[in-house]
C-alpha cells in the first residue's frame, strides 16, 4: 500500500505546486520584476482570504476596518485562523506563508486519506487513485492552495469517517466533528450521520454515558458559539447578517437549487441549438 500512497503524495503535490507555478507566471507577465515564486503568493491573498488573515493576526476586532466588514468577518470560525496564527508564531513565518502551508499540507493528507477511504471500501488502488484525482482536478480544488478554511475542513471530514469507520472511537469522532464545526459551520450539517454513527454503536456494542456526552456536545458548543456571535455583534440574523431573514446555512442549498435551475436552460439551450443544427 505504500507505493501508491507514495503516487498519491506525488500526483497532489504535482497538481498543487503547478498551481502555485501558474500563478507565478501570471504574476510575472503583470508585474516582470517579481523575483521567485514567493514572490507571488500574496495573489492568494484575495475574497475570505483577507478576513482569514486579519481574523489570524488581529483576533474577530481588527484596528482600522469599518463595523459592516467586521460584522462580516464574524462568519468565519475560528480554528483555521487561529492554526494559522499557531505555526505563524512557532515557525516566526509571516502569516500567509502558514495559511497557504496549513492548506497546502491539508490537501496532501487529505489526499491521501481520501485513497484509503476508497481503497477499504473498493479493495481497488485504481479507484483510489481516480478518486485522488478527480479530487485534486475539480474546478473549484484551487480553493485548497488559497489561504481558505476548505482544505483543512476536507481533511477534518475524512479523518472523522476514519475515527468512526475503522478506528471505531466515538469520542475521537465527536472530538473531530466539533473541530470541522468549527472550522466551516456548514459542518453542523454532518449531525445527522453523528446521530447515526451513536445508533451504530448502541446496535453493536453498546453505548454509555460518554458516547450520550458526546453525541450531545458538538451540538451544545456550536450553539453556544452562535450566542455568543449573536451577542457579541448583536446581529438578528445568523452570523455576519443584519437581515433576519438571511439564514446563511441556507445558502448551499439555494446553490444547489440555483445550478438546478441553470442546468435546465442549459439544457434547454442545447436541444434548441441541436435542433437548429439538425434543421440545417
Amino acid at each position: 500500500i505504500y507505493t501508491p500512497i507514495l503516487l498519491v503524495i506525488i500526483l497532489t503535490l504535482t497538481v498543487r505546486l503547478g498551481l502555485y507555478y501558474w500563478v507565478y507566471l501570471k504574476t510575472l507577465s503583470h508585474f516582470p520584476e517579481s523575483t521567485g515564486v514567493l514572490s507571488s503568493l500574496p495573489a492568494w491573498n484575495r475574497w475570505d482570504a483577507i478576513h482569514y488573515l486579519n481574523i489570524s493576526q488581529y483576533g474577530y476586532n481588527p484596528p482600522r476596518l469599518d463595523q459592516n466588514t467586521v460584522f462580516f468577518m464574524s462568519r468565519f470560525p475560528p480554528v483555521y485562523p487561529y492554526t494559522v496564527r499557531f505555526f505563524a508564531l512557532l515557525f516566526n513565518i509571516p502569516h500567509l506563508v502558514s495559511a497557504i502551508s496549513i492548506s497546502l499540507v491539508s490537501m496532501i493528507l487529505g489526499s491521501v486519506l481520501l485513497y484509503m477511504l476508497i481503497y477499504k471500501s473498493t479493495c481497488s488502488k485504481i479507484s483510489g487513485i481516480w478518486g485522488v484525482l478527480f479530487f485534486n482536478l475539480f474546478p473549484t480544488s484551487y480553493f485548497g492552495n488559497a489561504p481558505y478554511a476548505e482544505a483543512l475542513f476536507i481533511l477534518l471530514i475524512l479523518v472523522y469517517f476514519i475515527t468512526n469507520n475503522y478506528v471505531k472511537s466515538y469520542t475521537l469522532g465527536a472530538l473531530t466533528f466539533i473541530l470541522l464545526m468549527f472550522t466551516r459551520v456548514f459542518g453542523v450539517f454532518l449531525y445527522p450521520l453523528h446521530i447515526y454513527y451513536l445508533y451504530k454503536k448502541q446496535k453493536t456494542s453498546g453505548i454509555n454515558l460518554l458516547d450520550l456526552i458526546n453525541s450531545l456536545l458538538p451540538g451544545v458548543l456550536i450553539w453556544i458559539y452562535l450566542l455568543l456571535l449573536q451577542h457579541r455583534f448583536n446581529l438578528p440574523g445568523y452570523l455576519g447578517s443584519k437581515d433576519p431573514s438571511s439564514i446563511q446555512l441556507g445558502y448551499p442549498f439555494i446553490e444547489v437549487f440555483k445550478t438546478i435551475k441553470q442546468l435546465k436552460e442549459l439544457n434547454q439551450t442545447l436541444k434548441e441549438y441541436l435542433q437548429v443544427l439538425l434543421e440545417f
